[in-house]
């Protein structure tokens, strides 16, 4: 701990980056012409947007295509003039405009808000705020005598400055890459600039430098290949009984040997993410890149570790948004069913913390909410545990697992049934209905 707190301070409602001044280097232009423009100019100096340079709110106004730009501006100058902390308002920032610039901007705003430097103190209130700024999760009746660090799902403390810097910097990344309209092309000259070399070397970086390239590649092998793995990993979610286990086994094994690769699941979605990236000036192969890349931060298989982090299942509904024949839609019920599954067995053992990360991500990622940063920071559940979980999904008066997990399995099932109708191919809808009919035992 006393390593991170060299990098932490006290809170200040608004830190001086959030304020909207123009850049003291040089004088800049800052009227804009369209949503193009207006992406140009706020990334001008920093693709992680951490300190944008504001367009003028008269050229903001007159744009049709970035209804977006003005709402951003509106409410960052609002918390200027309150001083407030700019946490809530930055979820709501996000919420309202998905698909949109001001997604990537709300998460800018909050990597700056990780990286200012903070005098330490003796608590663990650092990591608290730490988690808000850097997760869905709330901390409106956060405990501070809780047996684990907020960001203990992170790894180990010794790593920890490195793995928020890597974790923040790809969510904002994935940002850029919230919806198809987002106008990423602009953000091509400062992705350019060799101080960013290292971002375009990610997987998520890599694939928005490819956006903004208009890289057009043939992404039918890719999307081939994402297909093989989703189904695979699908016929492994919902092998419950001795016979569906056996019939998965000898699949994989088939599947193993096919490709040469002993985990067929891997091999496929790292071509799939591959060759997808190479196609990514086209929106269903970007999607589906997205797709294989957060399937592989799923499976603790991702190239930019730490793997694991809150937003993997938020990344596949984000994918969901650029088309493509239901393969987010299905990984996310992949996600929900095996977090289910661990909690099954994990709710009573050490393996508790790791499930509840994989479950609280799952749910975050499907539209529960809200959710407390309580939940990632016990060791065992109890009843106020098992109550934020079910209340997240409507439920009350819930105190123990059996509970929560009606609670979560009647949303399983409703997440099955949306895969099912978007589901194009009608081999996985037998899988996607057993999932469904089983999701309350």
């Amino acid at each position: 701990m006393s390593a991170l707190l060299g990098l932490l301070a006290c809170v200040r409602p608004v830190p001086d980056h959030l304020r909207l001044t123009p850049d003291p280097a040089a004088e800049i232009d800052r009227t804009v012409t369209d949503a193009r423009s207006a992406v140009a100019l706020l990334a001008r100096r920093d693709p992680l947007v951490r300190g944008p340079v504001a367009p003028t709110r008269e050229s903001a106004a007159a744009l049709t295509d970035a209804p977006w730009l003005l709402a951003w501006l509106e409410q960052t100058e609002a918390l200027e003039r309150t001083m407030a902390d700019p946490d809530a308002a930055l979820d709501v920032l996000e919420r309202d405009w998905r698909g949109t610039p001001a997604v990537a901007l709300a998460r800018g705003q909050r990597l700056r808000l990780i990286e200012t430097p903070r005098t330490p103190t003796a608590d663990d209130r650092h990591e608290i705020d730490l988690a808000r700024w850097l997760t869905p999760l709330r901390d409106d009746a956060a405990d501070a005598n809780l047996p684990r660090s907020p960001l203990d799902w992170l790894g180990p403390p010794e790593r920890r400055a490195e793995d928020l810097r890597v974790t923040a910097e790809r969510w904002v990344l994935t940002g850029w890459l919230d919806g198809p309209e987002i106008p990423v092309a602009a953000l091509a000259p400062a992705l350019a600039s060799p101080l960013y070399d290292g971002l375009i070397q990610t997987p998520t970086g890599a694939l928005l430098a490819a956006r903004a390239a208009g890289a057009n590649g043939d992404p039918a092998a890719g999307q081939a290949d994402l297909w093989r793995a989703t189904a695979l990993a699908l016929a492994q979610a919902a092998a419950d009984r001795d016979g569906e286990q056996r019939a998965w086994s000898t699949q994989k094994r088939t599947a193993a040997e096919a490709i040469g690769d002993p985990d067929p699941i891997r091999a496929h979605l790292e071509r799939a993410r591959a060759v997808l990236t190479a196609a990514a000036g086209q929106p269903e192969a970007a999607g589906g890149a997205l797709v294989a890349y957060a399937a592989q931060r799923l499976r603790n298989q991702c190239a930019d570790a730490p793997c694991v982090a809150l937003d993997r299942v938020a990344t596949l509904d984000a994918a969901a948004r650029w088309g493509g024949d239901g393969a987010a839609e299905i990984w996310s019920v992949i996600a929900l069913k095996e977090a289910i599954d661990r909690m099954d067995v994990g709710a009573d053992t050490v393996a508790f913390p790791s499930a509840m990360v994989d479950l609280v991500d799952a749910l975050a990622g499907t539209g529960a909410g809200p959710l407390e940063a309580d939940l990632v920071r016990v060791r065992r559940g109890d009843a106020t545990t098992w109550n934020h979980l079910a209340a997240s999904l409507g439920a009350d008066g819930v105190t123990d697992w059996p509970g929560a997990r009606r609670a979560i399995g009647d949303h399983l099932a409703r997440l099955a049934e949306s895969a099912i109708a978007k589901n194009r191919d009608p081999t996985l809808t037998p899988l996607l209905e057993r999932i469904r009919d089983r999701a309350n035992p």
